[in-house]
């Protein structure tokens, strides 16, 4: 028997089977998009096995010949999987699908800083390990600040100059915020995205100041470019002013185009909603926590005294004593503290999530954050009962990976 018979030898057998078989493959081609795996009974003999092949079309990848097992791979038209399926020689039909290594389901670093360390566990038990199964890569983390110092060995090369608003300076990192801030988003021994693109936005300059207009134009630099890069796209924006809708209108704009915004909530130990962005709706706006002794000794999660609260901020993350890269030399870390701190966290949380969930949408991510944030962990230290301090939500960030 001859297996690789040309058309016209199948015709002169069966001619008007094989001239319609033809054409429903020629007509049937860009439709096939879907592999599947087909498995033939057992008991189906040769003849059987081969009359199937050729009554429908397909665009085969694979035939399976092991001992009585006998079955094949093939791109396949939706509209006869179904025929298929039904054919009585046909024993199982399965969709192909991405097989994986199989790997350790936690990576596990065991120096960790404290702030890495509170944020991937539920309850405060700090042992210096953080967890993780995905780290980033693939996503891109836009840190709207001083620059970034991207020579730094703990950024691997992943540390990228995107754009420069600073009038007369340079495209470096002469006051060190934003590498502190980007270290934390995502270097590899402080980050908690180790592996996402950090890309310097230039907009505050070596006295960590700058206008609101430039940051607005900012914004939109960054809604635009993410829209040039492959993978899903974070913004952190540990920086702040008096409230301005103008600020906060173009933040909720970039969010709904499609990156995630992240802002620091201040540092006045007052009302967030009397900032921006930080009032921004759409921002993931963060306040910052330290961890303290009770009256009993036990150590517990604090806001930390500098830290603005109110409505309208969206969840709370470790900001005192954070430890993360800086400026200066190749191998410079610094120990820094503010709301400032804390928001990096909350950036880092955002891409790996948007990174292993890429059909999210951005406006839907506080939601997820705060779903599986750890709930009523945090004591305010408010001045009064009555303050509006107490309104804030009391949900400290949670990576949701690895649960400690």
């Amino acid at each position: 028997q001859q297996q690789d018979a040309t058309w016209g030898v199948v015709e002169s057998i069966f001619p008007m089977k094989a001239v319609l078989v033809l054409s429903l493959f020629l007509s049937f081609t860009l439709a096939l998009d879907k592999v599947y795996i087909v498995v033939f009974h057992r008991n189906s003999t040769l003849f059987e096995r081969e009359r199937h092949l050729n009554a429908f079309p397909m665009k085969l990848k694979h035939t399976y010949d092991v001992g009585d097992f006998h079955g094949y791979a093939a791109e396949i038209s939706s509209d006869f999987i179904q025929k298929i399926t039904n054919a009585q020689e046909v024993a199982l039909v399965e969709e192909d699908e991405v097989v994986h290594l199989f790997e350790d389901a936690c990576h596990q670093q065991q120096d960790a800083t404290w702030g890495l360390d509170r944020i991937n566990e539920k309850e405060l038990n700090l042992d210096g390990r953080y967890t993780w199964t995905y780290d980033g890569e693939g996503t891109n983390s836009y840190v709207i600040d001083t620059g970034i110092y991207v020579e730094h060995l703990d950024f691997e090369g992943r540390a990228v100059w995107g754009i420069n608003f600073v009038e007369g300076e340079t495209e470096e990192d002469c006051n060190g915020h934003g590498t502190h801030v980007a270290g934390t988003v995502g270097s590899k021994t402080w980050g908690v995205a180790k592996k996402t693109t950090l890309i310097a936005v230039k907009v505050l300059g070596c006295a960590g100041s700058g206008s609101r207009a430039n940051i607005m134009k900012s914004i939109e630099w960054v809604a635009n470019d993410a829209k040039k890069r492959t993978g899903r796209s974070v913004a952190n924006m540990s920086l702040g002013g008096s409230r301005s809708d103008a600020y906060n209108d173009i933040v909720d704009a970039a969010v709904t185009s499609g990156v995630v915004f992240v802002a620091a909530a201040g540092n006045n130990n007052g009302d967030a909603c009397e900032k921006s962005p930080a009032s921004a709706p759409l921002a993931i706006t963060v306040g910052s926590t330290a961890t303290s002794p009770s009256q009993d000794g036990v150590q517990i999660d604090t806001r930390s005294s500098f830290s603005n609260w109110g409505t309208c901020v969206d969840i709370f993350a470790p900001g005192s004593l954070i430890t993360a890269t800086y400026i200066g030399k190749p191998d410079a870390v610094a120990t820094l503290s503010g709301t400032s701190m804390a928001s990096p966290h909350v950036a880092g949380v955002a891409a790996l999530f948007v990174g292993s969930n890429p059909d999210v949408a951005a406006v839907d991510v506080a939601t997820h954050l705060n779903s599986v944030a750890n709930l009523d962990m945090i004591t305010y230290n408010c001045a009064t009962s009555t303050s509006d301090c107490n309104q804030s939500p009391n949900r400290l960030v949670f990576t949701g990976f690895c649960n400690n």
